[in-house]
């Protein structure tokens, strides 16, 4: 029985907590990681769409991995522990942020890989910038466009009624 009590099977998962979202303008997401295991985090990889930019903190370094090469493409974001001196150990926390191209990208939610010292790895939730769907980004378009022919079918019916009196 004292074999199974610390047996990998049974031992907990290690808990990652990542708090935090996008700022009021629309233009930052920043994130606060706090973890409850005895290895440090050294590691984290969020989902991130249409960033330029990243903020984390001392010891530790960001890397913006695009799908497609391009500043507006969706991919992930990577931070990674540089010196292993400023990983996140047990109960304490830190700040990491990014930079959105513009405001008002979609709010979602994504899966965060976080790895840590011992080779570990989990995954945890936190609210992320998300790729917008198509009919979002061409709402209103299409309503100027639905308006648009509805005006020219008025126009038309009236044009018909004066040649026809």
């Amino acid at each position: 029985m004292l074999v199974l009590a610390f047996s990998p099977a049974v031992m907990a998962a290690p808990k990652v907590t990542i708090d935090g979202g996008v700022d009021i303008d629309g233009r930052v997401y920043t994130w606060v990681v706090t973890h409850d295991h005895s290895s440090p985090i050294v590691s984290l990889k969020f989902p991130q769409d249409k960033s330029h930019g990243l903020t984390a903190p001392a010891g530790w370094e960001g890397e913006l991995e695009r799908v497609k090469g391009n500043q507006h493409q969706s991919g992930f974001v990577t931070f990674k522990c540089v010196d292993l001196s400023k990983a996140i150990e047990y109960k304490q926390s830190a700040t990491f942020s990014l930079n959105l191209v513009w405001s008002g990208a979609a709010r979602g939610v994504g899966d965060v890989i976080v790895k840590f010292a011992d080779g570990t790895q989990t995954t945890t939730t936190a609210a992320i910038p998300i790729k917008e769907p198509a009919s979002d980004r061409n709402v209103s378009l299409i309503g100027l466009g639905s308006f648009f022919a509805v005006f020219l079918c008025v126009q038309a019916i009236r044009k018909r009624k004066q040649t026809s009196a």
